[in-house]
């Protein structure tokens, strides 16, 4: 195993960055065809390099919970995640821009903007259709 092909519609933080440690603690790439949405993002971050179509759709939020003083607040979860993503490269203002989003109002960044704030390093073409 080289590539990690990932794709998500997000998940819990704790077994997302227990994911990502273990790609990390192998070498191995991340690369996403299709989506990464959520604490997704943290996995792709692990990856030694990080792939994904043009067309990939990421989409980046703070973890879903109530909690006291809104969905604006950054929880210890939310800085210890961003931190994450700024200790791999990704572009401080763009981890600090998805952990402010709530879940139901996610950040798209667009391709130009995942690769200059380095969540994606290299770009891949999709996937071809099989033929019958």
């Amino acid at each position: 195993v080289r590539t990690v092909q990932i794709d998500s519609a997000s998940g819990l933080a704790p077994e997302a960055l227990g994911v990502a440690q273990l790609i990390e603690a192998h070498g191995l790439d991340t690369a996403v065809e299709r989506r990464c949405e959520g604490v997704c993002v943290v996995v792709l971050a692990a990856g030694a390099r990080r792939l994904a179509t043009p067309h990939a759709v990421l989409r980046c939020h703070k973890p879903y919970m109530p909690i006291l003083g809104g969905a604006a607040t950054l929880t210890a979860a939310d800085q210890r995640l961003r931190q994450w993503l700024v200790d791999r490269g990704v572009d401080p203002a763009l981890a600090l821009a998805c952990h402010q989003r709530p879940a139901w109002q996610p950040l798209t960044p667009d391709p130009a903007t995942l690769k200059d704030a380095w969540l994606v390093t290299d770009w891949k073409p999709a996937a071809q259709a099989s033929q019958r």
